[in-house]
């Protein structure tokens, strides 16, 4: 028989576990929205301010708007959103530590290894603002630490945020198309319009596992799994 005593037991207890829960996971949807928002828009400005007719049907490739010399008036655009999106994507892989409660021992390894190598292609990101393509060396290992930090986080993604229902499946799918795209880039580099289909594609992974990480976080505040 519940007694009034037993209640109010109960729901300290429930206080309790709400207040144990890691830092608010309602960010984590937001800043995964941002990061392409961010990038795309100040791309667009640099591209609107490219001398030449400009575009992946021309064979062009992202970072050329970033080039002072080749984009004279709009490469500070380009570098600016990178900078900014690139600290956005940091920022969402260090959030989804919030997610980390509640959830098995194996789904919790996958997620932090998943928050590595996002916080590296993030930090890659973020250096494409820095060292632009002008900087040839260091620019290239800035720009191939995102699409080969994002590209192995997509292989683990599947993983971290298994659900055994059409999300997790669509999830599934859309890594492993994701990771091929990233793969026929570095078998054909010299075809440089196949950099686009996976630059697109690393920008909607971070909204795609905010969308997937709301179920999670509703468990975690009803006390996890």
């Amino acid at each position: 028989m519940r007694t009034p005593s037993t209640e109010i037991v109960e729901a300290l207890q429930a206080r309790r576990a709400r207040a144990a829960v890691p830092a608010p996971t309602a960010v984590i949807p937001v800043l995964g929205v941002g990061i392409g928002i961010v990038y795309g828009l100040f791309a667009l400005l640099a591209a609107s301010r490219f001398p030449v007719p400009y575009g992946p049907w021309h064979d062009d490739t992202l970072s050329q708007l970033g080039n002072r010399h080749l984009n004279p008036t709009g490469y500070g655009f380009y570098l600016l959103g990178c900078a900014v999106s690139g600290l956005l994507a940091i920022g969402f892989f260090v959030a989804l530590a919030g997610l980390r409660s509640g959830v098995s021992r194996w789904s919790g390894a996958s997620l932090r290894l998943l928050q590595v190598l996002g916080i590296a292609g993030g930090m890659g990101l973020l250096m494409n603002g820095v060292f632009p393509e002008t900087d040839h060396s260091i620019h290239h290992f800035w720009a191939g630490l995102v699409f080969n930090g994002l590209a192995a986080g997509m292989l683990i993604a599947p993983v971290a945020f298994w659900q055994p229902n059409n999300k997790g499946r669509l999830l599934l799918s859309f890594c492993l198309l994701g990771c091929s795209s990233v793969i026929l880039m570095f078998l054909f580099a010299s075809r440089h319009w196949l950099e686009w289909p996976p630059a697109v594609m690393l920008f909607l992974f971070p909204p795609l596992l905010g969308l997937l990480a709301q179920p999670r976080q509703r468990s975690v505040r009803h006390g996890g799994q």
